[in-house]
């Protein structure tokens, strides 16, 4: 996939993961929530099974999650209850 990233680290993460979800940040950010997402993703993903960039899309702060598994994705989304902007696969 190419990518129009200036991010060296995204655009590696865009070809090593195939699944690629953004979401909305919430409007007062992450907050405490933060270590408990890195934390969650960490035991349930496996630590080479994820990665988290910031991301944008017009309008809207998002992040973007790559994952190598799709359910593993769900439920990240379900568990932080994560409003999807976008995804691929």
């Amino acid at each position: 996939m190419r990518t129009r990233s200036r991010s060296p680290k995204k655009a590696k993460d865009e070809r090593a993961f195939p699944i690629r979800i953004r979401v909305k940040v919430p409007e007062d950010g992450y907050g405490r929530q933060y270590i408990e997402m890195q934390e969650w993703l960490l035991e349930h993903a496996g630590r080479d099974n994820f990665a988290w960039n910031s991301d944008s899309v017009p309008g809207i702060e998002a992040s973007a999650f790559y994952f190598n598994d799709l359910a593993i994705a769900v439920r990240f989304m379900d568990r932080f209850g994560l409003r999807l902007v976008e995804w691929s696969q």
